[in-house]
């Protein structure tokens, strides 16, 4: 409950409890009185200005008390306010989504590329937004924020991309994009690093991850990216940079992978046919880790790699949690689970051997689809976004 100026106060409360039903998904009214220890006359009025301005809808009555009572009703926000595009965008491939105010992902699109020409991706992210408020039946109007997640750096100002995996450079410019889209001014449009979107998205939406203030996420795909949250704030390196450490010897990601399973095409020691050639395409690196027992090995090493790294980070950062997140094995349930604990494992015995007293780092890891970053760049900006909020409220 919020005090003071009665016009900020009202404003605050109605904020207060819109998010409290957004938050818990389905409230009641006197659910509502609990939580926030307005009184019911307040609560009543709170609620009738939200089903007004139609940000709210009741679905129905509940049960009753244990002493019995009318049915109370029961209120939930209504998630067709306003929608969310996230993209993940790299040079091999694009996966989009659109997501409403609640979190449900209600249309999707996946696409592959090659090179990195900037305004070929524009007219391809173009073209698939077009294509997914088709299928979603809504129109560009509707849609308050576009987050694209670059496996890059990003600028501080989340305008420009900084620089790429492999030394590519892109020149995506946030205005140029706008005018593709043909969305004037009324939808915003951010772009952030991919790890980032990761971190925040595992820091909102991972139970074991609410309280921890102080968070290292490792992301392994072609290269492997990182994301640091200190009190809650994503982190922003040399001149407000972030993302990317493919430069790290030790950033063993799927490209390393590939590099040295191809040494071992080339010294012959291959034992199956599945390595009598050079290993040129993603799928070609799944399956032939899924069936080569020297291939595995490979794996685990270079996740160990990836561990010994993210140990370093441990000991320089302190944080209270460690996340990792891959999508680079998707054949083998048992090899991933296996490999990122060997991540894990490096960071213990490098770190809890010095400091026995930090065996309370939290370890969660996380298992990537091709949509996941696209989802975690629009959750990103969903979550932080109101329709209450004076800035939000022209849409």
């Amino acid at each position: 409950m919020v005090t003071g100026n009665p016009q900020s106060m009202r404003a605050l409360n109605k904020n207060l409890v819109f998010n409290l039903i957004r938050e818990s998904k389905i409230m009641t009214r006197p659910e509502i009185c609990t939580a926030t220890g307005l009184k019911p006359p307040s609560v009543k009025h709170i609620i009738e200005a939200l089903m007004k301005e139609n940000l709210i809808e009741c679905l129905g009555k509940g049960e009753s008390g244990a002493n019995g009572g009318p049915r109370p009703e029961l209120y939930s926000i209504n998630n067709s306010i306003c929608y969310f595009i996230g993209f993940d965008a790299n040079i091999r491939r694009i996966a989009g989504v659109i997501m409403d105010l609640g979190g449900n992902i209600i249309s999707s699109q996946f696409t592959y590329v090659s090179g990195s020409d900037t305004d070929i991706l524009m007219m391809i992210m173009k073209d698939m937004t077009r294509d997914m408020l088709q299928a979603a039946k809504i129109s560009i109007d509707q849609i308050a924020e576009i987050s694209l997640g670059f496996a890059a750096s990003v600028n501080k100002n989340k305008t420009r991309v900084a620089a790429s995996p492999f030394e590519i450079l892109y020149s995506f410019d946030v205005k140029r994009f706008r005018e593709y889209l043909d969305c004037g001014n009324q939808t915003k449009i951010t772009l952030e690093n991919d790890a980032n979107a990761v971190a925040m998205g595992s820091y909102c939406l991972a139970e074991n991850l609410k309280n921890k203030e102080n968070i290292i996420c490792v992301i392994i795909r072609a290269g492997v990216g990182l994301g640091v949250i200190i009190n809650g704030q994503v982190y922003r390196g040399h001149e407000g940079l972030t993302g990317n450490i493919t430069k790290s010897e030790n950033a063993y990601g799927e490209t390393k992978i590939i590099e040295r399973i191809n040494e071992l095409v080339d010294s012959g020691s291959a034992e199956v046919d599945t390595l009598k050639r050079k290993l040129i395409d993603r799928p070609d690196l799944h399956h032939t880790i899924s069936q080569n027992e020297q291939v595995k090995q490979i794996t685990h090493d270079c996740f160990q790699k990836i561990g010994e790294f993210a140990s370093e980070l441990v000991l320089v950062l302190n944080p209270d949690a460690v996340v990792f997140a891959s999508e680079l094995i998707d054949i083998e349930p048992g090899l991933f689970k296996s490999a990122i604990e060997g991540c894990e494992k490096g960071i213990r015995e490098f770190y809890d051997g010095l400091f026995n007293d930090r065996s309370d780092i939290t370890y969660h890891h996380t298992r990537m689809d091709i949509y996941s970053i696209a989802f975690y760049s629009a959750h990103y900006v969903m979550r932080a976004y109101s329709p209450l909020d004076e800035k939000n409220q022209t849409k």
